[in-house]
């Protein structure tokens, strides 16, 4: 991840409902952590972003050491245009030849049905629900096997 993209992906809004995951420059350390994995098109601009491991956690589910976890965001001016499966399996590839790892976990709030439709489709499974424990929103864990 590049401070510029950083910076890039921490000015993204998305609408509502999905203003949830709307970032601010609060999270531009996180972000340069070395977890978090920008993605390039070949007209080399920044379409998203993958992150993995503890910062694809949200509080509130009791995560274990199985599964990666993985986030993912697509910028939002791309997303509702049919991108989202390419997207995350182009992640989930890049994932697996990283870390040398078969399951993933993914964590995504409820009310989200247009990205619960993708992970779906792609094969990831739910695997429990909870609420954030700072905000009471309502996710599902869903598990996926490469």
């Amino acid at each position: 991840m590049t401070s510029e993209n950083a910076k890039e992906i921490c000015s993204w809004k998305y609408e509502k409902p999905y203003d949830l995951y709307n970032m601010n420059t609060d999270v531009f350390e996180e972000l340069m952590n070395n977890n978090y994995y920008e993605v390039i098109n070949n007209e080399c601009q920044l379409i998203g972003y993958f992150c993995l491991g503890k910062d694809a956690q949200v509080p509130g589910w009791g995560y274990n050491n199985g599964p990666i976890d993985i986030g993912l965001g697509l910028n939002p001016a791309l997303t509702g245009r049919g991108l989202g499966a390419a997207f995350l399996l182009a992640g989930l590839k890049f994932a697996k030849l990283k870390l040398n790892k078969v399951n993933f976990r993914l964590t995504v709030a409820t009310f989200n049905e247009r990205a619960i439709k993708v992970y779906e489709k792609v094969g990831f499974i739910k695997r429990g629900e909870f609420l954030h424990s700072n905000t009471n929103q309502p996710f599902y864990v869903m598990d996926y096997q490469y």
